[in-house]
């Protein structure tokens, strides 16, 4: 059985791989745009080493990978999908908040009604 953290970085490399393999770019390709040498992605895409916090940004800000479905699998896998999905539930929430305002508005109208009776 792996350890934690050979699971981490295995699932990792085969993220970063298939993240590669959608570009059709070779390894090499994919370190000089993470502004790595061959040998240390090679070691990345292949579970022996994490990658850097500056490979880590260079995914998170040129790539706009979330770290959250990069690391723990959870969530849109870019960030752009995390904030439609945002902008989404505030729209519900303001909805929500509006239908709300309505039916108090009634509740008050009915409850003045009764009053004047």
């Amino acid at each position: 059985m792996l350890s934690k953290n050979k699971t981490v970085r295995r699932d990792i490399g085969l993220k970063l791989k298939a993240m590669r393999e959608e570009r059709q770019w070779s390894q090499t390709e994919m370190a000089k745009h993470l502004g790595v040498n061959a040998s240390v992605y090679h070691k990345n895409e292949n579970g022996i080493h994490l990658p850097s916090v500056s490979t880590l940004h260079r995914l998170w800000d040129t790539f706009d990978i979330s770290m959250n479905w990069l690391f723990f699998d959870d969530g849109p896998k870019h960030r752009k999908d995390n904030r439609k999905k945002e902008m989404e539930l505030a729209q519900a929430v303001e909805e929500e908040k509006r239908k709300l305002k309505a039916e108090q508005e009634k509740y008050q109208r009915l409850e003045e009604e009764q009053r004047e009776r």
